[in-house]
């Protein structure tokens, strides 16, 4: 994985991106609502305009994420909201932990997706290795 070098992204990235979401979304819980090009591309573009927001890349994969100051207590908060990748995906995590240091988040906290494609046992205990832990279970209603 070497020569994979991860960086910010920029809208020159974003119909890559768009595929790569693209790819994350058949693999994710929600592949029974329409995939949006279009608003993928309105993310993107806000995420890389955002001042606590970040896109980092390397080609093969994306994080996105933001950082902001929990409301309950004197604490900043790193929270990624998209990770996916072909190949490479501890060296977006690691560029991800050096952003959300940069901009002084004391707590980093990362999602994985559970779906049929999806081998969340390893990526959690990944993550577990890395230093984090489990804070929550999200659960999903179609209404």
């Amino acid at each position: 994985m070497s020569h994979l070098i991860c960086r910010q992204a920029g809208p020159a990235d974003i119909p890559l991106l768009t595929e790569l979401v693209a790819e994350f979304h058949k693999r994710s819980p929600l592949v029974d609502f329409p995939f949006s090009p279009s608003g993928t591309r309105t993310y993107l573009e806000f995420m890389m305009r955002c001042p606590t927001g970040c896109v980092i890349t390397h080609g093969q994969g994306l994080i996105v994420g933001t950082v902001t100051n929990y409301p309950f207590c004197d604490l900043r908060l790193a929270k990624e909201q998209l990770w996916y990748a072909r190949s490479g995906g501890m060296l977006l995590l690691s560029a991800w932990q050096d952003w959300t240091a940069s901009k002084g988040a004391q707590i980093d906290m990362m999602s994985a997706i559970h779906g049929p494609d999806v081998d969340a046992d390893s990526v959690d205990k990944s993550l577990v290795k890395r230093g984090y832990w489990l804070t929550e279970n999200t659960y999903c209603r179609k209404l």
